[in-house]
């Protein structure tokens, strides 16, 4: 049955599939956690898993897409649930950063290896870091996140120096906070 499911997404996503043709109908249109972006990260990791290197020619048209896109007033947010205000844009998941994510681990994958340093460079770049936020999926924690997956394939220096900066961040808010019981933070 998952194997009917798969069959008819992957019908939908890879060249001549409706999606594939017209691409995503509604906003966010190019974010990693719900768009083109993540279609190709998805694509990617099927890729690996299963030896199809067609999929990471898919994942690659996907994130182009995506890119393509970066633009657009539908490519992360919209007025209703997915709202610039409230995502920000730190988080890899949900704003231009998520992007550069998804092109650096598809070239870490194999896939134009040759511009995974640059994708990195550029993720590290585009994360606005905001002191106030520290949602995990949202904030500086979501941006370490990010950060730590792109490590896993891309150990660069400045990727490292990067990460341990949002980790010391994040430490010095939570050690400040104190023990949850007596947290002044608002969850």
């Amino acid at each position: 049955r998952l194997g009917q499911l798969s069959e008819q997404v992957l019908n939908q996503i890879l060249q001549g599939g409706d999606l594939h043709r017209w691409g995503l109908a509604a906003a966010p249109k190019a974010s990693l956690n719900f768009g083109a972006a993540g279609i190709g990260f998805a694509l990617a990791r099927m890729s690996r898993a299963s030896g199809a290197p067609y999929l990471l020619a898919a994942a690659d048209a996907w994130i182009y897409r995506a890119a393509a896109d970066k633009d657009a007033a539908d490519a992360f947010y919209d007025d209703d649930e997915f709202r610039r205000d409230q995502l920000g844009e730190t988080s890899p998941y949900h704003s231009l950063c998520g992007i550069y994510a998804a092109r650096a681990l598809l070239a870490g994958l194999g896939y134009c290896p040759e511009l995974g340093p640059g994708q990195v460079h550029r993720y590290m770049a585009t994360v606005e870091l905001s002191v106030e936020n520290r949602d995990l999926n949202l904030g500086i924690a979501g941006a370490l996140l990010g950060t730590a997956l792109l490590y896993e394939w891309w150990p660069l220096q400045a990727l490292r120096e990067y990460g341990d900066r949002l980790a010391t961040g994040l430490t010095d808010w939570l050690l400040a906070e104190g023990p949850m019981r007596e947290s002044r933070a608002q969850i």
